[in-house]
């Protein structure tokens, strides 16, 4: 399975956004080492049950219902429009559940670095998104088009 693809926007961005998912995820294991408001055991236990652990599942459901179709970037060969699973309540069951756990490790450890990193990561992912659909329209067309009409960008 090739796992890179053709990126779908200026690379040096498309690739700055996924570091910056990356940084993001990183801070949760430099809590110790940045200042960051202590938070009680309730918001933490809540910032897990809310989003960590669904954010996880819909990652990994979302992961393996995309199977051989799993690409960074958009595919260079054959591929089919992945709509069952979680992708019939969304098209982007992947970046919903990333956006979530960029959240989680934004409450989790609330600085400045952190959260500037998931809001670039987000805003530049939307761009990505976007140009990812152009491309799905031009390879499925209608069928993208009907898809579209049924089940929202995000949730």
């Amino acid at each position: 399975m090739k796992l890179f693809g053709k990126t779908s926007i200026n690379p040096f961005v498309f690739y700055f956004g996924k570091l910056a998912f990356v940084a993001n995820y990183v801070f949760v294991f430099l809590r110790g080492y940045v200042e960051a408001p202590e938070l009680s055991i309730w918001a933490l236990l809540a910032n897990l049950i809310v989003l960590v652990i669904p954010g996880l599942i819909i990652f990994i459901v979302s992961l393996r219902q995309l199977g051989e179709s799993l690409r960074v970037g958009l595919p260079e060969e054959e591929t089919t429009l992945k709509t069952h699973g979680l992708y019939r309540y969304s098209r982007n069951p992947i970046y919903v559940s990333v956006y979530m756990l960029g959240l989680a490790s934004c409450i989790y450890v609330p600085h400045w670095l952190n959260i500037t990193l998931l809001v670039l990561a987000v805003v530049i992912h939307h761009f990505i998104i976007k140009a990812e659909e152009k491309f799905l329209l031009s390879k499925f067309k209608e069928q993208w088009v009907e898809y579209t009409n049924q089940v929202r960008r995000y949730i």
